[in-house]
């Protein structure tokens, strides 16, 4: 399962124009992910972050101090939604 993790401040509006920029790709794409939203100064300190909001996918950080267009967002996930072959 892909695990997406926004990071930010809870009420921000970066925070919140990513969350729901965020949705709107994943509704896009049809992807099934787990998103979690981080407030924990802990866990921004773990990736290391210049600034939030920020967006991890699959535990890699995927931007930080910006909001993506939902485009962008749906360009970043795309990858993650190909089919997966089956080998007999």
């Amino acid at each position: 399962m892909i695990k997406l993790q926004i990071l930010g401040v809870n009420g921000h509006k970066s925070t919140n124009v990513l969350i729901s920029n965020t949705i709107a790709a994943i509704k896009a794409l049809g992807l099934i992910v787990k998103l979690e939203e981080v407030n924990d100064i802990d866990q921004f300190i773990k990736y290391d972050l210049l600034g939030i909001p920020a967006l991890t996918i699959n535990g890699q950080l995927a931007c930080q101090q910006t909001v993506p267009k939902i485009e962008d967002l749906v360009g970043m996930l795309s990858p993650l939604s190909a089919p997966v072959k089956l080998q007999a």
